[in-house]
C-alpha cells in the first residue's frame, strides 16, 4: 500500500494551518487507497484527536526542526521503503522551518518528497513536487532542482473532505447581514479579536448575532471570554470547531484570518473581510482584494477599531458589493485541488 508521512507542525505561534490543509490531502491520498502518517511537534489534544477521528496514524516528536535533534530523530524513524516494489511513496513538508539541508536530507531517504509553500523565501528547494496554491503564486519566482514538478494557484487548494461533502449554499441572492463569523486563525497569537469584536460593537443593525470561533491553540481564550461576559453584544465563542462549514453556512458576513480559511469561505462564497495576520498571507489578502473576491483590510498592527468598523459597516450597507465578492470569490475555487494533486503524484509512481 502506498505510503504519504505527513510532517507539519502545530503551535501558538505556526498556527494550525499546515496541518489542517495537510489533513485534506491525506484524506484524498487515503481515498485513493493509500496509507497515511503524522509526525509532528504538537501537543494540542484537538489537533490530536482530528488524526484519530481521521484513522490517520500518529508520532509526536519531542522537538522541532530547526533543533538538530530533530532532524536526525526525523531521518531515523522514516521507515525503509527503497526495497519494495511499491516505489510511490510520499513524504510531505509543510513549514517554512524546512530549509534545504533538511529537504536534501529527506530526499535521500528513497520517498518522493512535496513541499507545500506559500512565499518562495529559500534561496532553493529540493522536491519533487512544490505547491504553491495561493492566488498570487504565480508571481513568485522559485529555485528548484531541475525535476520538480511545480503547482501554482488556486487549482491546487486543498479542502478537507467536510467541506466537499456539505452542499454548496447558493449565495447568488445576498440578504441582509444579521449573521457574523469572526474567524483569526488557529492561535490569533497578538489576540486581534477583541478589536474586532469592538468594532462591531458599532455597528446599529439590530438583532445582530456574532460567532466567534478561537482555534485549538489559542493562548488568549480566557482573556476573550472575560471580555465578552461585559460586552452587551449577542456573541457565542466557539472552540474547538469540527463542523466549519455549518458556520460558513450560517453566517451572512465573515472577518477572517488571512490564511486557508479564506479558501474555505470562498468556497462557499461567503463575503468577507481579510485581515493579514502573518507575512505569508500579505499576497494571499492582497490577491483576493485584487480579484474583487474578498476586501482586504491589511496588517493587523496597523488597523484601529475606527478603520475596521468603517470597512465592515460600508460592506454591511452595500448590497450590490456583497453579492459581488460573493460571487468572485466562488469562481475561484472549485473544489478539485486534491484530486489534481493526487494525479500528479501517481505520475510519479
Amino acid at each position: 500500500m502506498q505510503q504519504l508521512l505527513i510532517r507539519a507542525d502545530a503551535d501558538s505561534e505556526i498556527g494550525t494551518g499546515h496541518i489542517m490543509r495537510c489533513i485534506a490531502l491525506a484524506q484524498s491520498w487515503r481515498d485513493h487507497g493509500g496509507k497515511v502518517k503524522f509526525i509532528t511537534y504538537c501537543s494540542n489534544a484537538f489537533l490530536i484527536n482530528r488524526f484519530a477521528d481521521e484513522g490517520f496514524s500518529f508520532h509526536q516528536l519531542e522537538k522541532s526542526y530547526p533543533d538538530p535533534s530533530e532532524a536526525c530523530s526525523f531521518i531515523e524513524y522514516i521507515p525503509d521503503f527503497r526495497r519494495k516494489k511499491d516505489k510511490n511513496n510520499w513524504i510531505v513538508l509543510d513549514g517554512y522551518q524546512f530549509d534545504p539541508e533538511y529537504q536534501a536530507a529527506v530526499r535521500k531517504t528513497g520517498y518522493k518528497v512535496l513541499i507545500i509553500d506559500d512565499m518562495a523565501h529559500l534561496p532553493i528547494y529540493h522536491a519533487d513536487i512544490l505547491i504553491n496554491q495561493n492566488i498570487s503564486a504565480n508571481k513568485q519566482i522559485y529555485n528548484m532542482d531541475s525535476n520538480t514538478t511545480l503547482l501554482l494557484g488556486n487549482r491546487y487548494v486543498m479542502l478537507r473532505k467536510e467541506f466537499l461533502q456539505f452542499k454548496k449554499q447558493n449565495r447568488s441572492k445576498v440578504g441582509e447581514v444579521k449573521k457574523i463569523l469572526i474567524t483569526l486563525g488557529g492561535a490569533d497569537a497578538e489576540n486581534v479579536t477583541p478589536l474586532v469584536l469592538k468594532a462591531l460593537s458599532r455597528l446599529v443593525q439590530s438583532g445582530l448575532k456574532i460567532k466567534v470561533v478561537v482555534g485549538p491553540v489559542n493562548p488568549n481564550l480566557q482573556a476573550l471570554k472575560n471580555e465578552i461576559q461585559m460586552s452587551n453584544m449577542d456573541i457565542e465563542v466557539l472552540t474547538s470547531v469540527n463542523d466549519m462549514p455549518s458556520l460558513i453556512s450560517w453566517a451572512d458576513l465573515a472577518v477572517s484570518g488571512g490564511g486557508s480559511t479564506c479558501w474555505e469561505l470562498a468556497f462557499y462564497g461567503l463575503p468577507f473581510l481579510a485581515i493579514v495576520l502573518a507575512k505569508n498571507q500579505m499576497d494571499i489578502a492582497s490577491g483576493l482584494d485584487d480579484a474583487g473576491a474578498a476586501i482586504n483590510l491589511g496588517w493587523h498592527r496597523e488597523l484601529t477599531e475606527d478603520y475596521i468598523f468603517k470597512r465592515i459597516n460600508e460592506l454591511v450597507e452595500d448590497h450590490k458589493m456583497r453579492s459581488l465578492l460573493s460571487q468572485n470569490s466562488r469562481n475561484l475555487i472549485d473544489g478539485q485541488g486534491t484530486e489534481r494533486i493526487i494525479k500528479e503524484m501517481e505520475k510519479w509512481g
